[in-house]
C-alpha cells in the first residue's frame, strides 16, 4: 500500500494562540479579532510538480500518470468528509498541474445569529505517481463511498468532531481514510511525491486574524499552494455600504 506518512508536510494553525501568518489585515485593525466571522474560504492556487520520480531512458520521454487527492474534513460539514480525486497523464518535471480551485468554503447565513464559524478545518492533499493507465476517478470514488472501511472510517471521523479537537485521533482516522482510496487507485509509488496535512484550528470557537493567510508545503518532488481568507462583519458591512 501507499506509505501516506512518506513525504508528509505537516502544520497545525492555530488562529486563536497564535494570531500568525501572512494576513492582509492586522489583529488590532478595526474589527479584526472583535468583529464576527462571515466566511471562511480555503483555496488552493498552485500544485508543482518538480521531479516525476520517472527516468528518461529513450525512446521514453520520462512522462508519469500521476493523481491529486484531496480530503477535507470540518466541523461545520453535515458531510464529515469531502473528498476530490484527480487525473493528469503525462505529467513532466517541472509542470504546473490545473488546479485553482476552492477546497473549503463556508458562509454565515445572513439574519443567522446562532449559527457558529466553523472551529476547525483539516485538509490532507497528496500527489501519487501511478504506474499503470489512469483509472477513471470519478467512478472510484463512487465505488469508495460504498466502501465498508471507508464508511466505518467516516462514522469514527463524525463522532470525534463532536466529542473534540483531537489532532492525534483525527489525523490517524484522516490517513486510514487516504489508505482506503489508495486501494482503489491500483498501482502505484508506495511514497507520494508530495502528501500535506494542514490544520486550521481555533480552540475558542472564533478566529481571531482576519484577511488572507497564505500557506504553502514543498519537498524536492513537488510544491503545492494554499491560502485561507477570513471575512468579518465589519468589512461585509463596509463593502456593503461601499457598493450602493
Amino acid at each position: 500500500g501507499i506509505r501516506f506518512s512518506e513525504n508528509l508536510y505537516s502544520e497545525v494553525h492555530d488562529f486563536a494562540e497564535t494570531g500568525t501568518g501572512t494576513s492582509t489585515l492586522s489583529p488590532s485593525a478595526p474589527g479584526s479579532a472583535s468583529s464576527p466571522i462571515t466566511g471562511i474560504e480555503v483555496r488552493l492556487s498552485q500544485v508543482l510538480v518538480k521531479d516525476n520520480r520517472t527516468p528518461r531512458i529513450w525512446p521514453f520521454p520520462g512522462l508519469a500518470g500521476i493523481y491529486f487527492l484531496c480530503i477535507v474534513v470540518s466541523d461545520t460539514e453535515k458531510k464529515p468528509v469531502n473528498i476530490d480525486l484527480r487525473g493528469f497523464e503525462k505529467v513532466n518535471d517541472g509542470d504546473a498541474l490545473h488546479i485553482d480551485r476552492t477546497l473549503f468554503y463556508w458562509k454565515k447565513k445572513p439574519g443567522s445569529k446562532q449559527e457558529p464559524a466553523p472551529s476547525q478545518i483539516h485538509l490532507f492533499l497528496c500527489l501519487i505517481k501511478s504506474k499503470e493507465p489512469l483509472r477513471d476517478t470519478g467512478r472510484m470514488l463512487k465505488m469508495v463511498s460504498t466502501d465498508r472501511s471507508f464508511k466505518s472510517a467516516a462514522g469514527e471521523l463524525r463522532k470525534l468532531l463532536k466529542k473534540s479537537g483531537d489532532l492525534a485521533a483525527l489525523s490517524g482516522i484522516v490517513f486510514n481514510l487516504a489508505g482506503t482510496i489508495g486501494r482503489w487507485l491500483g498501482e502505484g509509488d508506495d511514497k507520494p511525491l508530495l502528501a500535506w496535512a494542514q490544520s486550521f484550528t481555533d480552540i475558542n470557537g472564533d478566529f481571531d486574524v482576519v484577511g488572507r493567510t497564505d500557506k504553502q508545503a514543498s519537498n524536492q518532488y513537488a510544491s503545492m499552494s494554499l491560502s485561507v481568507l477570513i471575512r468579518d462583519a465589519a468589512r461585509e458591512q463596509r463593502n456593503s455600504s461601499a457598493g450602493k
